[in-house]
């Protein structure tokens, strides 16, 4: 007669993990906001389209806008509203631009955290009403930055410091979801323990997805093992929808905004994503299909924020700009000379 092995009891670790899930469902259901994620495609595009790249949307008595020297923004992402699922407090209709330096290669416009509302060398605008007798070739001969790619018989050469390809990616938006606090979020710890001790005597973890000690030359115990696979999925869970308008943000590293006057003691009027882009982008039309057509230093993430009382009314003049990668400081160094010091508000991204 063959014995059925029995199922192994969860040890600790894996009982931490546990109850660490059980928090994380609740916490869910407390701070979820609509999230609408976004796709990609080679499909053909206008100048009226959701799309990366290409062509802007630009009124008949308008101009493509200018960075603080001068020089023309590149249109870096185009959202047509009416062609997203509807989603408040965003708006219904209208097109929404975010313009970028093509000239700027070690920040892409921006200039650390005192400043990250000042629009100088990046533009966010709203367009309400939509001219559709505008035609490709009068926007054409507006725009005065030369292609992402330069060809020169056989040779390639980029010229922009944020697009690694030269052609206009359309963009396609997934159905509204509801999306909890991220574990990114400078908000989410604090939330994470104050739950953890109203449902458990046991002591919460140091921090989310605790570190183990490992011995060398010997193997993780297997209720390391299990409990690590749970914090996994915990932690992939807890990132939320990568590129998306819509939920909450999420950091290659640490919240920008846990240094802002403002933002302390928890609170954060900052609370709306407007926009947040992470490269690669999976394919609309194929599921194992990525792109990536921007670039935000090494492995980096876009993100515009802004208030909600400002999105309700459609006040897109106050909107913040961040990116981060996984650089550290001596990567700002190189770019920008060994005078180079962050500042105590610039320090999150380059640390």
């Amino acid at each position: 007669m063959i014995k059925k092995r029995a199922k192994m009891q969860p040890g600790p670790a894996e009982r931490e993990a546990m109850r660490a899930e059980e928090v994380m469902e609740v916490l869910r259901g407390r701070s979820h906001r609509p999230a609408c994620a976004l796709r990609l495609s080679q499909g053909p595009v206008t100048v009226f389209d959701s799309h990366i790249g290409g062509l802007p949307y630009c009124p008949r008595k308008g101009e493509p806008p200018v960075g603080e020297d001068g020089r023309q923004l590149r249109l870096m992402v185009q959202i047509n509203f009416a062609q997203m699922p509807d989603m408040p407090p965003f708006p219904k209709r209208g097109i929404l631009q975010f313009f970028l330096p093509d000239h700027d290669w070690g920040m892409k416009g921006y200039r650390g955290m005192e400043h990250w509302t000042e629009q100088k060398n990046w533009r966010v605008l709203y367009h309400p009403e939509i001219d559709p007798s505008v035609t490709e070739d009068e926007v054409q001969r507006k725009v005065t930055v030369e292609p992402a790619v330069a060809e020169e018989g056989r040779e390639r050469r980029l010229v922009s410091s944020v697009f690694l390809h030269n052609w206009a990616y359309k963009l396609h938006f997934e159905p509204v979801l509801q999306e909890g606090i991220t574990v990114d979020d400078f908000r989410f710890w604090p939330q994470f323990l104050e739950i953890w001790r109203s449902r458990f005597s046991e002591p919460p973890p140091v921090q989310f997805w605790p570190e183990r000690e490992r011995e060398p030359g010997k193997p993780l115990p297997m209720d390391f093992i299990r409990a690590d696979e749970v914090w996994k999925k915990l932690n992939s869970d807890g990132r939320g929808q990568p590129s998306k308008l819509g939920g909450f943000p999420a950091f290659p590293k640490d919240d920008p905004r846990a240094v802002l006057p403002e933002c302390a003691g928890g609170e954060c009027p900052w609370d709306t994503v407007l926009f947040q882009m992470i490269s690669p982008v999976r394919d609309v039309e194929r599921q194992f299909q990525w792109h990536s057509p921007l670039r935000f230093g090494e492995g980096g993430w876009a993100t515009f924020l802004m208030r909600e009382e400002d999105l309700l009314r459609r006040d897109f003049s106050w909107v913040g700009y961040y990116w981060q990668d996984n650089s550290d400081a001596a990567y700002f160094k190189e770019l920008c000379g060994e005078e180079w010091r962050p500042s105590a508000r610039l320090a999150f991204s380059a640390i």
